[in-house]
């Protein structure tokens, strides 16, 4: 998912979430115990990020995740098995995968 694809929270939901990678000023995220993927321009995410780096998310009022900064602890593994990871209702519906390639075309003409 990309940050700016709105999502259903309820007020006051956090979730915490882990940079599994970051590629030309690209971070990618995975959130929550269902560890949905998202993509986050570096400049949206607290300064120094590094892969590795465990953050706490909210919704903001639009119902898209927005970071407040780095946690204390690793957000908890979870314990299913890739199967059941494949099979989640999310994976299920997905229609497309996000490209970061083409998220960084959009920033880069964005920028000038």
């Amino acid at each position: 998912m990309v940050a700016s694809q709105p999502v259903e929270h309820h007020l006051g939901d956090s979730a915490d979430g882990r940079v599994e990678e970051v590629d030309d000023g690209v971070a990618r995220v995975v959130i929550g115990p269902e560890a949905e993927e998202w993509f986050f321009p570096l400049t949206t995410l607290p300064e120094g990020v590094a892969v590795g780096d465990c953050l706490v998310f909210v919704p903001d009022g639009n119902g898209r995740w927005q970071a407040l900064g780095r946690t204390a602890t690793a957000p908890t593994a979870s314990v299913r098995s890739i199967e059941d990871r494949l099979n989640r209702h999310i994976s299920v519906r997905k229609t497309g995968e996000i490209d970061p390639a083409s998220i960084r075309a959009a920033r880069r003409a964005i920028e000038g």
